[in-house]
């Protein structure tokens, strides 16, 4: 089961303490296993308390990150298809690189800049992560999907290491794939919403409160909650059992 948030008709939002979560958009990997919309909303933001450090979001045709209000990234998953968006960027006045992939039609990935100009980082320590919004965002602003997962870095993965890390399994999303340990991380497969949500990290980035939301029983396709790795640890042969093995072939 994933989380639906059900804006624009009401401002569904998690609020979590920020953790080891990004300070702000640059240097920064976002990443969110969501059920795209239709209509504009934020997924997530990193508050400093009187306006947003950082967020990511849709709007009917293009994704967008925080300040970046000119031609983004224009929107390439179907709707209502569950989906990868991670979206990248170094620090200072750099233009966000989009990571798309339609997990739905099990589709390959999408490596695209923005095609708007250069986007500046905020100011200010965040004292907050919303998910579903930005702080001080009305439900005409609030999230109008579901999400089954959020990761985020305060580094900027590379395109071959967002897809080590953006699998069908929440083990990766968390190791980073192997690259880089999330800094705060949360999965949103709790039966009831009155189950607070945890920062997988183990960072203190926790749920402080909500507002709404409902669960939903749509899952991505194949998608794995589990944070335990698949990969087995085995000890090394010795030069015997080597040998041994070698002779059955």
């Amino acid at each position: 089961m994933s989380r639906a948030f059900g804006g624009p008709s009401t401002n569904d939002t998690i609020t979590f303490s920020p953790g080891n979560a990004p300070p702000d958009q640059g240097p920064i990997t976002f990443a969110s296993l969501v059920k795209a919309p239709s209509g504009f909303g934020w997924i997530a933001s990193g508050n400093n308390g009187t306006s947003a450090n950082w967020a990511f979001g849709l709007d009917a045709s293009a994704w967008f990150a925080w300040n970046d209000f000119t031609s983004g990234r224009a929107q390439i998953i179907t709707t209502s298809h569950w989906a990868w968006v991670v979206c990248t960027k170094t620090s200072g006045s750099t233009i966000p690189r989009w990571h798309l992939r339609d997990v739905t039609s099990a589709g390959s990935w999408d490596h695209t800049n923005a095609t708007g100009g250069t986007v500046a980082d905020n100011t200010g320590t965040i004292t907050n992560v919303l998910v579903g919004n930005f702080g001080g965002g009305g439900a005409a602003n609030a999230w109008q999907g579901s999400i089954a997962a959020i990761a985020a870095w305060d580094s900027v993965l590379t395109d071959l290491q967002v897809e080590g890390a953006c699998t069908l399994s929440a083990a990766d999303l968390l190791s980073g794939g192997g690259a880089a340990a999330a800094k705060w991380m949360v999965r949103f497969n709790q039966a009831s919403t009155g189950t607070s949500v945890s920062d997988d990290t183990g960072g203190g980035g926790n749920q402080s409160a909500i507002s709404g939301t409902t669960v939903d029983v749509d899952e991505p396709p194949g998608w794995s909650y589990s944070l335990t790795s698949s990969f087995v640890a085995r000890q090394p042969l010795t030069l015997r059992q080597a040998v041994k093995r070698a002779a059955t072939f």
